[in-house]
């Protein structure tokens, strides 16, 4: 990409850029950031720099991003907010993460009208990846691949994550991020004309979703321990039942499942669920107690207790368009898949004064077939 990326180290940088969007077109201003990690929506990770690019889309320029709870006296929080308050709308990719980054070092723009390229792209066409830089190659003839491998190369050599990696790594891939975003936004916005009711549905949606992720769900940090520590102990002790049928097995091992089934008789096409239930084994018994005992612990227990650290609470993303059919879905953790009665479900509670009042739509889908389709 032939574009200047600059880094601003001063405020005269700063204000020669400022005064040059200013005389330009400020009718949309993009913006990215780069963070500590990904974990925004409780402010464990927080913004190390902020990128912005404006049409014409040939320049980008770089900021450290200062704490404005430390002081809103620094050149960089003012020319920050300056940008983004001359900015008619912004708009990024997967806008709502970076809202959040920002948001934990007080900069609150969650009101400020927006767009996202991650919307656009999925209304235009559902099919096609999310991620910015596939997006890039697809619509914008632009491979940005290069500098991301570069990145990515310089991480591992000096063994740097995120958090650590020098601002001076990063420079060239989030500039180059800030111009794409703002290029495919001016690709794919003319093209999705037929969905700007559905777009504009997502604009007004996100707020209200960004306070959901960031208030999040009150846990029950007792249950969850005590949840914990039992589902554990009966790992232990189906794992040693387990290994009583044959020293050494692997129950995460399909090849293993079926030889110590064939010892006992029985052959089976896989090892799926519905397949080994089906069957009257004692090894089978254990083997499927296993199974749930493990998935509840390393895809719920331990994960919730991990990611109720920071606050005691669970913040996780909600989807706006997280599948295919335009359904929401949730995600760090997953929601949407506990069924009923289970004991997770009972971990979430309401705060004190407060009840949690469960609603569903009943058929919803057909309903909405039916009155579009004027179906009495």
């Amino acid at each position: 990409m032939s574009a200047e990326i600059v880094y601003l180290e001063t405020p005269i940088q700063a204000a020669k850029f400022f005064v040059q969007f200013r005389e330009g077109d400020t009718s949309l201003l993009a913006f990215d950031t780069e963070t500590t990690g990904l974990n925004v929506r409780n402010g464990e990770a927080v913004p190390r720099i902020i990128q912005f690019s404006w049409r014409p889309w040939e320049v980008a320029v770089v900021v450290n991003v200062p704490d404005k709870g430390e002081g809103e006296d620094d050149w960089r929080a003012r020319f920050i907010e300056g940008m983004v308050g001359l900015a008619d709308e912004i708009v990024g990719h997967n806008t709502k993460f970076d809202l959040h980054a920002m948001y934990t070092f007080g900069y609150d723009w969650v009101e400020k009208p927006h767009h996202d390229t991650m919307w656009s792209a999925r209304l235009f066409d559902e099919r096609t990846s999310a991620k910015l830089k596939d997006l890039a190659v697809r619509y914008l003839d632009v491979d940005a691949a290069d500098s991301q491998k570069e990145l990515k190369a310089a991480m591992r050599k000096g063994e740097w994550d995120w958090e650590t990696v020098p601002i001076e790594y990063l420079i060239e891939y989030a500039g180059n991020d800030a111009i794409i975003t703002g290029q495919l936004h001016d690709y794919l916005y003319p093209h999705i004309e037929y969905a700007y009711e559905a777009y504009a549905r997502e604009q007004r949606l996100t707020p209200i979703l960004f306070r959901m992720e960031r208030t999040g769900l009150n846990i029950d940090l007792e249950l969850l321990e005590k949840t914990t520590i039992e589902y554990t102990a009966n790992h232990a002790s189906l794992s040693k039942k387990l290994q009583a049928f044959k020293p050494g097995f692997n129950p995460n091992s399909p090849a293993q499942i079926k030889a110590i089934l064939a010892e006992r008789g029985v052959v089976v096409a896989d090892t799926r669920a519905a397949t080994l239930q089906a069957l009257n084994d004692e090894f089978v018994t254990v083997l499927l107690e296993y199974r749930t005992v493990q998935k509840t612990l390393s895809t719920y227990l331990r994960p919730w207790s991990e990611l109720t650290k920071a606050t005691g609470r669970l913040h996780p993303w909600f989807n706006q368009l997280g599948t295919k059919t335009g359904r929401f879905s949730s995600s760090d953790p997953n929601l949407q898949n506990i069924t009923r009665g289970h004991v997770l479900r009972d971990m979430i509670i309401a705060a004190p004064g407060y009840k949690i009042v469960v609603a569903d739509w009943n058929q919803m889908e057909l309903r909405l077939y039916a009155h579009y389709a004027n179906d009495e």
